[in-house]
């Protein structure tokens, strides 16, 4: 069973494939001019990023008993 932050690995797929093709777009044409690829990309991205960023700065989001 996963815990409530894990995602499968199909939606991690998706999200990389998603972002791909917004990269591959942005890359193929006027790049900043089309917004919502760029959005896309920007989002995909925060969300493939945003666990692995989140378990490793989890020491230092959380306080200890010591500090309290």
């Amino acid at each position: 069973m996963r815990t409530p932050k894990q995602k499968h690995d199909g939606e991690i797929i998706a999200l990389a494939i998603i972002m791909l093709l917004a990269l591959a777009w942005l890359l193929t044409h006027d790049g900043c001019a089309h917004t919502i690829a760029l959005a896309v990309y920007v989002a995909s991205g925060v969300l493939l990023a945003l666990p692995w960023a989140i378990e490793k700065l989890e020491p230092y989001l959380t306080e200890s008993e010591d500090q309290q």
